[in-house]
């Protein structure tokens, strides 16, 4: 059990750690372009993690994990929130 939490700890602590300099991406590439490299790296992280068979392996697979949902994360409303301002449905935003 100790090795699981620590586990998440690593995730959490990755997340926190990235979180920064991926919007920094976002903002400068673009929210879709960061949303595309986070689900891929998210995946890459989750398929690393299938295949570990060590704490190590395991603990790497959460950073990679990590780093894809922090791209993810904060991109994924300012994507939504902009695709329905050009559509003029803002007001909908609260709703999703």
């Amino acid at each position: 059990m100790t090795q699981v939490m620590l586990l998440q700890s690593i995730y959490s602590i990755g997340v926190l750690v990235l979180e920064i300099p991926s919007g920094a991406i976002a903002d400068y590439f673009g929210k879709r372009i960061s949303l595309i490299i986070g689900s891929f790296i998210f995946g890459l992280g989750f398929i690393l993690y299938g295949l570990g068979s060590t704490f190590l392996h395991f603990a790497i697979g959460e950073l990679v994990a990590a780093l894809g949902m922090s791209f993810i994360s904060g991109a994924d409303s300012a994507f939504t929130h902009e695709h329905l301002k050009e559509h003029d449905k803002e007001d909908q935003f609260n709703s999703v």
